[in-house]
């Protein structure tokens, strides 16, 4: 599935082609030097970078164009050394002065879009300083929205604790590590970022330096999945669309096994049943039957609590011609870019190219999950091909880390 050819892309998801966004980078420069009465050259000099948003959907581009805009600094190299000398009474410590703005479109989903705008300067100490912010947007009207606009209220306290268990998660740490002595933040309390954007695959929290950890520490970031978001989401706001739950027939739950169905129309049906061996073991058997007469197809799952690719500890393949796996940081397929990206979490690609109508192929995984997952969670696709035409299963869905919409499960580890 991975590698399906970029025509069978653009057939399915139509949507890609109003979303397909090309851009050229603009640069704004300038500097001035003025010579000091002890002869020293002082210097500032400006430089700001930023694109020129160009979309088959000419109002998405100009909604774009149009924040970028708001966000391009007024330079004028001049003017700073004047007030600077006029403040320091003549006083420099450092001669050479750079100011540097980078503004890029972080992302561009089903109903909105996000800048971000990065920034390094030095006038004059021991180092620079840098950081971005993030500002988030609604695709169709270009209004800028904040997380007022997003969720309901008193959410913060909700939002920070979301937060705070993806972060320690996916650093390996439990409820009560402390974050001051094994991470290095400033105190052992978790904050939320100044800048938090909204990305293809979820909340993309950034901390600047200083925010939280030392200077030398630099930049931290990490992503919160949309669809843990679900009960702090304000109705009807611009994120509806992204966390949004596809399916909500409740699973068939015994003491230790969870099993669920999931039928497409008339193309296929995915059965999954999850067995929990013990508490950091699950066993997860996901089938799929063809009620086309496509040829082609596989299933995929993907787990976004897991990067590793010692945490699948067997694998056994039912009828399909091979299975993959991706660890974190593997390139995979894009969609709504059509270009590759680092995987955030583990995959698992199983494929064919001789299904029957009404065949059932399956896949059965067994995995070590952290002690400290209290909830585990699946994401499971199919997809079936024939010729140019392709069929997505589910067709919208929970989006995941390569932009197709997925199933959802949820299982419980305690």
């Amino acid at each position: 599935m991975k590698t399906i050819l970029k025509g069978l892309l653009v057939l399915l998801f139509g949507m890609l082609q109003a979303n397909a966004i090309e851009s050229s980078i603009k640069k704004i420069e300038d500097n001035f030097c003025k010579r000091l009465p002890n002869n020293k050259i002082f210097c500032m000099d400006y430089k700001v970078e930023y694109p020129l948003v160009h979309s088959h959907d000419k109002q998405l581009a100009t909604n774009i164009n149009n924040a970028i805009r708001k966000h391009i600094p007024a330079i004028n190299a001049q003017k700073y050394i004047a007030k600077y000398l006029q403040e320091t009474n003549g006083e420099v410590f450092s001669v050479g002065h750079t100011d540097n703005t980078k503004i890029t479109l972080l992302a561009v989903t089903k109903s909105t879009f996000s800048l971000d705008i990065a920034g390094n300067s030095y006038t004059g100490g021991a180092h620079g300083n840098y950081g971005s912010l993030a500002y988030n947007y609604d695709r169709y009207t270009g209004k800028y929205l904040s997380l007022e606009d997003l969720f309901l209220p008193y959410y913060k306290e909700t939002l920070r604790a979301i937060a705070e268990k993806v972060y320690r998660e996916q650093n390996h740490l439990t409820p009560y590590d402390s974050l001051q002595s094994k991470q290095g933040w400033f105190e052992n309390k978790f904050v939320l970022p100044a800048s938090i954007g909204l990305g293809y695959d979820g909340l993309h929290l950034t901390y600047s330096p200083y925010e939280i950890k030392a200077y030398a520490a630099g930049s931290t970031s990490f992503v919160v999945p949309y669809y843990l978001l679900a009960p702090i989401l304000k109705p009807n706001s611009a994120l509806s669309s992204l966390v949004g739950i596809i399916d909500t027939n409740t699973p068939h739950r015994t003491k230790n096994t969870i099993t669920k169905t999931f039928k497409q129309n008339k193309h296929a049906t995915i059965r999954f049943k999850a067995k929990v061996l013990s508490r950091n073991r699950v066993q997860i058997d996901v089938s799929m039957t063809n009620h086309t007469r496509y040829h082609s197809g596989g299933l995929s799952l993907s787990f976004p609590q897991l990067t590793r690719r010692g945490k699948l500890v067997h694998k056994k393949n039912r009828g399909f011609d091979k299975i993959a796996l991706y660890p974190s940081k593997s390139r995979l397929y894009y969609a709504p870019t059509k270009r590759t990206i680092r995987s955030q979490y583990m995959l698992v690609e199983s494929d064919t190219n001789n299904w029957s109508k009404d065949q059932t192929k399956s896949v059965s995984l067994t995995l070590d999950i952290p002690s400290y997952i209290e909830s585990f969670y699946i994401n499971a696709r199919g997809t079936l091909s024939q010729n140019r035409n392709i069929v997505p299963i589910p067709h919208n869905g929970i989006e995941g880390q390569q932009g197709f919409g997925n199933y959802r499960i949820e299982i419980p580890m305690r």
